[in-house]
């Protein structure tokens, strides 16, 4: 079973449409990795897709070391975490100069959490997007005031589904 990783959708642009393999940079070292991304390439050259292969050289390291600290907490879905929204909105509206790890400190002591509990929170908020933020920043440098409100309906509707 060979897959491709991300495959994109466009109203507007050069193209309607394209598909992106990403690979770690010493994979492309590996004969098998080469045969297959082959196949790849002419599956999408036949159906006329542009194709292209993505490795971590080509992402800047902010926006790197950024998804390697969100990665592990989209897999984490704790359902009390949505409870959180409005204490968080309220606490960057409280404190928008502060950046997120003196924030987190902040509200740690303030609530008497261990610490590092309101980082972990926050990181799974962001991770899973009821927040959003530059990703081009460092996650370390952003402050409360840069923090949005993700798609908020959205995560109305999947919580309501979830809770039936």
């Amino acid at each position: 079973v060979m897959s491709t990783d991300f495959f994109f959708f466009f109203k507007d642009g050069p193209f309607e449409q394209f598909a992106i393999q990403v690979k770690p940079a010493a994979a492309l070292q590996d004969e098998r990795t080469l045969e297959k991304l082959e196949l790849e390439r002419r599956y999408w050259k036949s159906t006329k897709t542009p194709w292209y292969i993505l490795t971590e050289k080509e992402i800047p390291l902010v926006i790197l070391n950024n998804i390697k600290w969100l990665y592990p907490a989209m897999r984490e879905s704790s359902t009390t975490i949505y409870d959180q929204l409005n204490l968080y909105i309220h606490i960057f509206t409280q404190y928008p100069e502060l950046n997120l790890i003196d924030l987190s400190k902040k509200i740690d002591q303030s609530y008497n959490s261990p610490i590092g509990a309101s980082l972990a929170e926050l990181r799974e908020l962001l991770a899973q997007r009821y927040f959003i933020f530059d990703i081009t920043k460092d996650y370390k440098k952003i402050k409360a005031s840069e923090i949005k409100l993700g798609n908020f309906e959205i995560w109305e509707e999947i919580r309501h589904v979830s809770n039936q």
